[in-house]
């Protein structure tokens, strides 16, 4: 292992701790960082450690060895070495444009600051900074270990050597980039879920239904309300709502689904959204 290679990754929810493990999986030392202690950290990255593991192959001491790469921190200051960053925290442009300005600064040997933002303006992130052209986006899909794709978002500022970055370190994880200004899966996903719960709504028919007729008739592996779910109602309902700023109203958010969010029913991290759920097991 090259101990040069150094990776910062923001945020301890759903992705952060994927990307740490798989970027310490290709060989990173990873300072993982979130603004408070999160204490189920350790049990998220070992379960991610052992799914990503079965599908590399990897043994029980590899494993180990991967998650010792990872050091966790609730000091910013900490990523001040890193090579690379991959941010993966709140859908909210409001926290992440005064982020990037610090880690613009901050950061100054970082080649690479990527956001996993899969709907906010790339541009907008990048403008908060003093160095726009090494600023993008890094879309990677829940779960990584089990999806190929990561989508290298471009702001006109973003430079080709930067994305040449992104791209390398795509295919070292074994995955298709695929560069676009915006998210591809996203501009014809959420408003396929979206749509659902509409159809829902209108009573066409039952949650469960409209999940089978998907899974069978179009040969979807998960139906739009559970990957509602799985995505999490209140991110599905903030990416409706930055692209309803962007492209208008055809984009709304079904009066069922912010129903849902109101409630608290905001998906399997709750234990409950469309379907009810065991907390306790995946």
């Amino acid at each position: 292992m090259n101990e040069s290679r150094w990776a910062g990754v923001l945020g301890t929810g759903v992705m952060g701790p994927q990307i740490a493990v798989s970027l310490a999986g290709i060989g990173y030392c990873v300072r993982l960082y979130n603004y408070q202690e999160a204490p189920d950290i350790q049990s998220k990255l070992n379960h991610w450690v052992r799914l990503l593991g079965r599908r590399k192959g990897w043994s029980k001491e590899q494993g180990a060895a991967i998650v010792q790469r990872i050091t966790v921190t609730t000091r910013l200051e900490d990523l001040a070495s890193v090579q690379i960053v991959s941010e993966a925290i709140v859908e909210d442009l409001a926290i992440k444009k005064p982020l990037f300005a610090e880690l613009d600064a901050l950061c100054p040997s970082a080649k690479l600051l990527a956001t996993n933002t899969s709907s906010l303006d790339i541009a907008a992130i990048a403008a908060a900074t003093q160095h726009p052209e090494r600023v993008l986006g890094l879309h990677f899909f829940n779960p990584i270990h089990d999806t190929g794709l990561v989508e290298v978002l471009l702001s006109p500022k973003t430079t080709p050597d930067t994305a040449d970055i992104a791209i390398e370190m795509a295919q070292a994880l074994d995955k298709v980039p695929l560069c676009a200004a915006e998210s591809c899966v996203n501009r014809i996903l959420i408003p396929m879920i979206n749509e659902a719960c509409f159809a829902l709504e209108s009573g066409l028919s039952t949650a469960e239904n409209i999940d089978r007729a998907m899974k069978l008739g179009a040969n979807h592996p998960l139906g739009p309300l559970g990957l509602a779910d799985l995505i999490g109602l209140d991110v599905v309902v903030n990416i409706l709502r930055t692209f309803t700023e962007k492209h208008g109203s055809r984009y709304t958010p079904a009066p069922l689904l912010l129903q849902h969010v109101q409630e608290g029913k905001l998906g399997r991290k709750a234990g409950e959204g469309f379907f009810r759920y065991d907390r306790g097991k995946n």
